[in-house]
């Protein structure tokens, strides 16, 4: 697979035409490349120090770029051919690095690391590249209903553009499964959907917090509070607590939508009758909420619960 770099976000005609493997390597230490990436990476580490937004945008003009999805001919006009790499940007992680990792664990990522401005971006092994807008739409809508975040359009476009930006730690699987189709969602949540719908439909009051117990996804929660995913075994999501490095600290139950904390030293604390914590539990603990009456409001605001009709 190979694609095409550019000196500058302004140059019309290539530069070189990297494989993946040579590309992630230079991502992975700018020495590996030319003097170009190493001065980069500098611009790079000063783009993060720095909080004007206007200056990290002049900066980031200077940086080379690459075209992950196509190998342009004589000009970015021009299209040679096609790399069958789609790229996903997701902008304004709270924790970008644990989302990197969690990301990359997936067979169907090939690439997971960090921006320039350290969001989150992709690559993504595709069959069609003449239909990436409609693949991209797929991942979108998966990344939406299992995190919470949506990714930038603009990556609907095999010709678009990004920044180089070193991440040592990027996560690389060459053997990853092209995309056909995104995992659909278990037969729970399926049932669990058509039941909130039902719900609706009847015109009846559904409660924001049964609205939250019932399909708030609780690991963004989790990871946006310091929490870190340990490994996954079917239904069940081990998790480890904040401030420490491994362990299980408590588990994750989709099935029953409940979290057994293990850990007395995490800023989750099971009841007395070490009951399991729902949805709303957490949501209140993390958020410092004594009163259910605020969580209430608070759920309603943000979304959850339906009124009569």
């Amino acid at each position: 697979m190979n694609f095409s770099i550019l000196n500058r976000i302004t140059a019309q005609v290539p530069s070189a035409t990297l494989s993946l493997d040579e590309f992630v390597s230079i991502l992975h230490n700018p020495a590996n490349g030319s003097a170009q990436y190493i001065k980069a990476s500098n611009i790079v580490d000063k783009i993060r120090s720095i909080s004007d937004e206007d200056r990290q945008k002049e900066l980031k003009q200077t940086l080379p770029v690459v075209a992950p999805g196509v190998v342009f001919g004589a000009n970015r006009q021009d299209i040679k051919s096609f790399s069958g790499l789609m790229q996903i940007d997701i902008d304004h992680v709270t924790n970008p690095e644990l989302l990197r990792d969690e990301l990359g664990k997936l067979s169907w990522i090939t690439l997971s690391a960090l921006s320039v401005r350290k969001g989150v971006w992709l690559l993504v092994k595709i069959p069609e590249p003449e239909r990436q807008a409609e693949y991209w739409a797929k991942v979108n809508a998966w990344l939406i209903n299992q995190y919470g975040i949506e990714s930038d359009p603009a990556r609907k476009n095999a010709k678009d553009l990004r920044f180089y930006s070193p991440d040592k730690d990027a996560v690389y699987n060459p053997h990853a499964a092209t995309l056909n189709i995104i995992p659909a969602p278990s037969a729970s949540k399926q049932v669990k959907a058509l039941q909130i719908e039902k719900r609706m439909n009847s015109g009846l009051f559904f409660s924001p917090i049964d609205d939250f117990n019932s399909r708030a996804d609780v690991i963004p929660l989790l990871l946006s509070h310091d929490w870190k995913v340990c490994n996954q075994h079917g239904i069940n999501i081990r998790l480890t607590r904040p401030g420490k490095s491994f362990g299980i600290s408590a588990n994750w139950n989709e099935e029953l939508r409940k979290l057994y904390v293990f850990s007395s030293n995490s800023n989750l604390i099971q009841s007395k009758g070490k009951h399991p914590l729902s949805a709303t539990d957490i949501f209140m603990q993390l958020n410092h909420i004594s009163c259910i009456a605020i969580a209430r409001e608070q759920l309603l605001s943000m979304g959850f619960g339906y009124q009569h009709k």
